[in-house]
Parts: C-alpha cells; sequence; structure tokens
C-alpha cells in the first residue's frame, strides 16, 4: 500500500487561511495542524507499478522458466531501478 501525507505547510498560503477559518482557529499550533497531517491517502498498490520506483511494469518472457509452467514474469520497465539488479 502506498501512502500520501498532506500537511499544513504543504498548503499554499491562501489555503492555510481558508483552512484555519474553517477550523474557527488563528493558529495551527491550536490543532497540532503543524505537527500531524491534515490528510493521509492510502491506495493499494497496483500490480503494474513498481514497489520500488513506482514506476509501471511490462511483461517479459523469462527463457529459464519456459516449459516450467511460468514463462512470463513482470519487471520494471525502468533499467535503472533496484528492483532490476
Amino acid at each position: 500500500m502506498r501512502s500520501f501525507e498532506l500537511y499544513f505547510n504543504d498548503l499554499s498560503a491562501e489555503a492555510k487561511k481558508k483552512y484555519l477559518k474553517f477550523q474557527r482557529v488563528s493558529d495551527a499550533s491550536e490543532l497540532n495542524a503543524d505537527l500531524a497531517p491534515l490528510a493521509i491517502i492510502d491506495l493499494e498498490d497496483d500490480e503494474d507499478t513498481c514497489s520500488t520506483c513506482q514506476g509501471p511494469m511490462k511483461t517479459v518472457m523469462n527463457p529459464d522458466k519456459v516449459g516450467k509452467g511460468l514463462h512470463e514474469e513482470k519487471v520494471c520497465s525502468d533499467p535503472d531501478c533496484e528492483s532490476n539488479q
């Protein structure tokens, strides 16, 4: 699973003002918004996404496995990715 955390400091100055007004406070520290994420977005890993670099995967034939029931495998399409080493 991949997660993306959005913090108060990630917001633009205008968005910060709107958020504080919405929460009816004058300072982010009143909400611990300067410490804790405002939102966490979780996404399931896509089997077509590399778990190491998040790049796209491709299906390749593996000649070492032909005839053994499994001859295709997914590998990262980025040749520099650590998962291909």
